[in-house]
């Protein structure tokens, strides 16, 4: 595999990071792999800032072989169909995820044949690939050679998984059709290779079949089965479980993870793990005190009231909500174990478990010492090729006893001395306090460098200067303590920023890259693994929980581009917009990250709108504002960005501005009302044009309980509660209370965090223009086609909803225009 160019800036280049990776060449080459690796000048040199004595860190846990995509699905698909055979009383549950079919000699899965059976039937149903003759690998998945790849062309449509409510990907047909078909049956069996057709429909009508007809029966009852999409058949945890958190000890209580991991003689910490035991205490207590929500109604399910337990998940159901679910072929009285519809159909969530135990660097050393030493026999090789080989082997393979390794991920402690890597002028170490001494001037030095982990995003030329909010992760350094063989699975960067990675201290980092040209491409052929897990997790690739290797089979068949690079202490790699990345650690070490923008970024930027929207993900940036600080700078400083730019944020912004407020004009003459926000323009002008910085979190890792000296923040921004998406310059609040209305005069005063608070109680729903005009024509076709003029009308539907808006219209317009003038004057 080629390895990416390494960059070698002189001192003077060094001395500006946006200039210099703006420059045409690095740009291109940025371009090309992805990323770039990047050495300092000699003379750069920065001492370690963390205060070791205090920084401590807790670890995930990361099981290997349950982070590729194929095996997940496979551990996935096993743990349903066991679900639906322990709710209808069936003692005999399949021993493995692997299934034996005689003739047969690779190995072959459950969920293989699930799959190829449901797509086989989905592509002649839809007209698709006549039978098996398809031109493709064995996943069904087709090369597109002559897709468009531009950024600017992409449209909500433009994904092969269908949105929620435009009809599922996977559409099932009926199961007596199918069977039936013995040519069909011919067909798939070719596709999978066995010898005997006949042994593979046995299997699947024994054991498949099952699960197949639960599910079709389940979309019949919601609608048509071609037009329903399997995300509404599930329901909404606060705190999903994994189904896969049973199958193996390492992802078991927090003792049973010490009993299998080597290392388990080491004290973590001194004095301090008492007090953090007592804390964990502390929080089981509340959890124990709280009451649990049932995810049908999401009111709170009483221990005095009448309810089930899920004997899966655990949660709490009110009886009376399940008696509407629809159990078909369950016969009451044979019922040994209730298990809820989600565990039977499976919502795709994987996530990593963080035992409270909590490392100091030096603790974590020895771990990693104890951790080599069991793994290797005391013999690890030194080569990054061998242990490339072991890594991805362990990921690959279907193993009873799989390898679980920690990682210290995403670590953002607060404090003076944990915060990064890098010095800073909040913490001195002892050693080098002396104020006349060349460290100390050193120290001081490098705390101010732009190439400072902790300046970078704030750099000259970088947009995140003026977004005016901390962001950790994003524009606070989040730091990385890895082992032999943690991992960082594919993603992307938030919103689709540049990111720069420094290595402080230990063994090789080995990273991989896809550029931007293959990242469509290479998210098709994800989702050609595992179409059905997508269509549960659309933002599956934004978790960091998923990998494949990029020495499979898949990657060339595809024509997907991937590079590789191999990272030292003192070295950055720095990854472009939208390139892919994964990789995993060769030891211990030490690194940091960050976030920054140069501005060729925005247009990615915008782009990032409406792929999170596919997605169901919550940005980060609101790029609005981002672009309305860009043109007030611009006013206050016309040097501070080059005039072409300004001149593309005025066009985007006149253009969202334009579309916004026509979706504005069409929404006052549904809604009952239309108020002025006074709670949200505050936090609005606080958050662009102060400087007191506000904390948001980064949502990199959904998964990640976050450390618990972080406090949560307040939301600065109204999120619409379908899309995700930040309102920019308004919402609807929608509620079937009529009470909403009552309460106009409070509501006006709410800030943002309080709004989405409501939101994530359920008590209204938000909604932003595009998606309210969506609803409201959902709504009217639903009536139209009901044909009941007499009962309710569409202005009877929508009489209780209110318009919020925190922008005036005059104040976006006039800054556009003195912006335009600014710039014609300026070219004349």
């Amino acid at each position: 595999m080629q390895e990416i160019p390494t960059l070698r800036p002189s001192e003077e280049e060094f001395k500006d990071p946006i200039a210099y990776l703006s420059s045409p060449a690095v740009k291109k080459l940025g371009i090309k792999y992805g990323m770039v690796k990047m050495i300092p000048p000699a003379g750069f040199k920065p001492h370690f800032g963390i205060d070791e004595e205090h920084f401590t860190f807790k670890c995930r846990l990361q099981t290997l072989m349950e982070l590729d995509i194929e095996n997940r699905s496979r551990l996935l698909f096993w743990k349903q169909l066991n679900n639906l055979k322990r709710s209808r009383g069936d003692s005999k549950l399949l021993a493995s995820a692997e299934v034996s079919i005689k003739g047969q000699s690779e190995p072959l899965y459950y969920y293989d044949i699930y799959k190829t059976v449901v797509r086989y039937f989905q592509t002649s149903a839809t007209g698709g690939y006549p039978n098996h003759e398809q031109e493709d690998n064995s996943d069904g998945y087709r090369k597109s050679n002559n897709r468009s790849r531009s950024r600017r062309k992409r449209q909500r449509n433009g994904t092969p998984f269908a949105d929620e409510g435009q009809g599922s990907f996977f559409p099932l047909v009926n199961p007596r059709d199918m069977m039936k078909d013995q040519k069909a049956w011919d067909a798939i069996a070719k596709q999978l290779a066995p010898s005997n057709p006949l042994e593979l429909k046995r299997v699947f009508t024994a054991h498949i079949l099952p699960y197949y007809r639960f599910l079709y029966n389940q979309i019949l009852a919601k609608g048509e089965a071609n037009n329903t999409h399997i995300s509404r058949l599930l329901y909404r945890y606060d705190y999903p479980k994994s189904l896969l958190e049973e199958e193996n000890s390492t992802e078991g209580s927090e003792d049973e993870n010490e009993e299998v991991l080597p290392g388990e003689e080491l004290d973590y910490l001194d004095s301090d793990t008492d007090v953090q035991e007592e804390e964990d205490a502390d929080d089981d207590d509340d959890d124990d005190d709280e009451d649990d929500k049932c995810p049908i109604c999401s009111r709170i399910v009483s221990k005095s009231s009448s309810h089930k337990t899920c004997n899966s998940c655990e949660s709490k159901f009110h009886n009376k909500c399940v008696d509407h679910i629809n159990n078909s072929n369950v016969k009451p009285s044979s019922v040994k174990e209730w298990i809820c519809n989600t565990c039977i159909i499976g919502n795709g969530y994987y996530g990593f478990k963080e035992p409270s135990s909590l490392f100091t660097l030096k603790s974590f050393k020895e771990y990693c010492s104890q951790f080599d030493e069991k793994l290797f026999d005391g013999n690890k090789p030194t080569d990054i090729q061998s242990l490339e080989k072991m890594f991805w082997k362990h990921v690959e393979s279907m193993d009873s006893n799989p390898l679980t390794v920690r990682y210290g991920a995403d670590i953002h402690n607060n404090k003076p001395g944990q915060t990064s890597g890098f010095p800073t002028t909040e913490y001195v170490p002892s050693s080098i306090k002396n104020e006349e001494s060349e460290e100390y001037k050193n120290y001081l030095e490098i705390s101010a460098h732009p190439w400072n982990l902790m300046n970078l995003p704030r750099a000259k030329g970088s947009l995140l200067s003026i977004i005016n909010r901390k962001i950790s992760g994003m524009t606070i350094p989040w730091i990385y303590v890895g082992s032999t063989f943690s991992t960082f699975c594919w993603h992307l960067e938030d919103q689709y920023t540049l990111s720069a990675n420094y290595q402080h201290a230990g063994s090789q980092k080995v990273w991989y890259s896809i550029p931007e040209r293959d990242t469509a491409t290479f998210d098709e052929m994800m989702k050609s693994i595992s179409p059905d897990l997508f269509e549960r997790q659309p933002d599956l690739l934004h978790q960091l929980i998923t990998l494949i290797s990029p020495y499979s089979k898949r990657f060339t068949d595809s024509g997907i581009s991937c590079y590789k690079a191999i990272q030292n202490p003192g070295e950055y790699i720095i990854t472009f917009p939208k390139c892919y990345h994964a990789g995993f650690n060769c030891g211990f070490n030490f690194n940091e990250a960050v976030n920054f923008t140069l501005d060729l970024w925005l247009p990615y930027g915008q782009e990032s709108i409406n792929d999170y929207k596919l997605a169901k993900r919550t940005a980060v940036v609101n790029i609005f504002d981002l672009m309305s600080n860009v043109l007030n700078a611009y006013l206050r400083s016309p040097e501070s960005f080059d005039a072409s730019f300004v001149s593309t944020c005025a066009v985007e912004l006149k253009e969202w501005f334009n579309r916004e407020f026509k979706n504005m004009a069409k929404v006052k003459d549904i809604v009952g009302e239309t108020l002025f926000s006074d709670g949200c323009k505050e936090t609005y002008v606080n958050s662009s044009l102060d400087s007191s910085h506000k904390e948001i979190k980064s949502e990199k890792v959904s998964n990640f309980k976050l450390a618990d000296n972080d406090d949560e923040e307040d939301d600065l921004d109204v999120f619409c509660s379908k899309c995700k998406t930040i309102c920019p310059i308004g919402f609807v609040a929608h509620s079937k209370a009529k009470r909403l209305r009552s309460k106009r005069r409070n509501l006006t005063a709410m800030t943002p965090n309080e709004w989405n608070q409501l939101s994530a109680e359920g008590v209204i729903d938000i909604y932003c223009l595009e998606d309210y005009l969506s609803y409201v024509t959902e709504i009217d076709e639903q009536e139209e086609s009901e044909d009941d003029s007499e009962n309710q009308t569409s202005n009877d539907h929508f009489q209780n909803d209110i318009l919020f808006y925190f922008r005036e219209d005059d104040e976006i317009r006039k800054l556009i225009i003195q912006v335009e003038r600014a710039l014609e004057k300026r070219l004349r």
